[in-house]
């Protein structure tokens, strides 16, 4: 039995953390193509919401406990969403948890906790400039706050939708809602989905030819009826010479496109797809004479090859090419050569199951 490589994909048309630039509004991202959806904006790195992408207010006091609270230094105080309450600290030496309890009490959206010993405060509630804690009291100093007595949300990147670009109405890029603080001087990058005609993966064959991986980490694997698919598809869609080692293995039908016919180009191309796959047959024999050959990916005959000139681009060429393995099983293999590429489809009871291409 055979394995090889899976080496064509159905294209997803997704640009994966494509680098884009600020226009000169200094709001619209722009990528290289259009964005049809699944868009994720990345800034140095950093997923950006569309809601934007703030931080909240936090608070840590720069001396661990325990703490010693003075008769004469035991007022503390909070100023929360508008708000300022004060309690009376019992005067004494306490651990930071039981300093961090009793301040809890006071703001239900303030979390006040201790790690380490270190009093922690951060704000629940607000996010951005909204998000404000500001203390005050005699007993500041003894918890280590005298240094920093408050601290605000930032906005590090505004908020931000899909906008139409001048002129058009269906080419879209995400735009901020207002200009970015940094402008250019961070990396912006884009993830979307594309529209098929424009994508730059499969430039715009609908094939994806890479190596990919399963979840296990492992390159994905083919065997039976799709080593057969494949290596059908490989040998009509290699140009004759180009393999180095092989020189023998692949096609003529790149180099009779667009060049001056000596006889009817279909008439040549069916000729000379049959003998590649007539090549492929004998060489499917040789190799079952060194090791198992499954009957599933094996070529028993050709049932048919139908070759058609478009109307109008007198240089495309359609193929349809049914093929049968030794289980019985007819494979179509649907293959477009122009100038300057080809690419496949291989359908099965009229899906496509796999593609190639070369562009």
């Amino acid at each position: 039995m055979s394995i090889e490589f899976q080496i064509a994909y159905a294209c997803p048309h997704q640009m994966i953390r494509e680098p884009a630039t600020l226009a000169s509004d200094g709001r619209t991202l722009q990528t290289t193509q259009t964005c049809a959806g699944g868009v994720k904006v990345y800034m140095n790195g950093i997923e950006i919401p569309p809601e934007g992408l703030h931080t909240n207010a936090k608070l840590r006091s720069r001396s661990a406990g325990p703490f010693r609270v003075y008769p004469d230094a035991r007022t503390f105080g909070i100023t929360f969403e508008g708000v300022t309450k004060e309690i009376e600290l019992d005067v004494g030496v306490f651990k930071s948890e039981k300093i961090a309890h009793e301040i809890s009490k006071m703001f239900g959206g303030l979390a006040v906790t201790s790690e380490k010993g270190f009093l922690h405060f951060e704000d629940n509630l607000n996010i951005g400039k909204a998000s404000k804690i500001q203390l005050h009291g005699s007993a500041l100093e003894t918890l280590g706050f005298d240094k920093q007595r408050a601290a605000y949300g930032k906005e590090i990147a505004p908020s931000w939708g899909m906008g139409l670009r001048q002129g058009y109405t269906t080419v879209s890029y995400p735009r901020f809602f207002y200009r970015p603080k940094q402008g250019n001087n961070v990396r912006f990058e884009v993830t979307y989905f594309t529209e098929a005609h424009r994508c730059r993966r499969c430039m715009a064959t609908r094939v994806e030819n890479d190596l990919k991986v399963d979840e296990e980490g492992l390159l994905n694997m083919i065997k039976d009826e799709d080593v057969l698919y494949q290596s059908c598809l490989k040998a009509l869609l290699t140009n004759l010479g180009s393999n180095l080692e092989h020189q023998w293995y692949g096609s003529r039908i790149q180099q009779m496109i667009g060049r001056k016919a000596k006889g009817d180009a279909v008439t040549l191309i069916t000729g000379e797809i049959r003998r590649v796959l007539d090549t492929q047959m004998s060489l499917q024999e040789t190799q079952s004479k060194y090791q198992n050959v499954t009957l599933k990916e094996r070529i028993y005959k050709v049932v048919s090859v139908k070759v058609q000139q478009h109307r109008t681009e007198r240089t495309v060429f359609m193929c349809e090419i049914v093929v049968q393995n030794y289980s019985g099983v007819p494979v179509s293999l649907s293959i477009v050569y122009t100038a300057p590429g080809a690419y496949g489809l291989v359908r099965k009871d009229g899906a496509v199951v796999n593609s190639l291409g070369d562009f």
